[in-house]
């Protein structure tokens, strides 16, 4: 019996890809962080440190495939209680966050930083991926 290494190389190929997906999909509900307040991250702009009152969204493994989204996909701040918003990037791949009515734009997101903005206006605002256009989420920020 002769073995076709090509086609081995592709099933093991698949498998692997198989399982990532498996291990994506396990976390990518998660609307926990593994970012903590106070802590130091790279930002798109230098280093930061996430303030104490800072809403923390995810950008978690295996983001970009259509089960993947910003976890949590929606958040609500009040201002001058807690408006200040960081995204982090626990994926493997550059992803960004775009308001799209274009109040922000964190450029590129390397893996492992975050990019923070804070919020002055009370109002409803959607940003998404401009990478991964499944990738999307809403700001919902209430008046104190």
């Amino acid at each position: 019996m002769q073995l076709n290494y090509g086609l081995v190389g592709i099933v093991v190929f698949v498998l692997i890809f198989a399982v990532y997906l498996y291990a994506s999909t396990a976390t990518a509900g998660t609307t926990t962080s593994t970012q903590s307040t106070g802590q130091t991250v790279t930002g798109t702009s230098g280093t930061f440190s996430i303030p104490a009152n800072a809403v923390v969204v995810d950008i978690p493994p295996g983001g970009g495939y259509e089960f993947s989204q910003y976890a949590p996909a929606q958040v609500t701040v009040i201002i001058g209680v807690n408006n200040t918003v960081v995204w982090t990037n626990h994926d493997v791949i550059i992803h960004n966050v775009i308001a799209n009515n274009g109040l922000f734009s964190s450029g590129d997101i390397a893996p492992g930083a975050a990019f923070s903005y804070t919020f002055t206006t009370a109002g409803t605002y959607s940003y998404h991926c401009s990478y991964h256009s499944i990738m999307a989420g809403v700001v919902i920020v209430k008046s104190s």
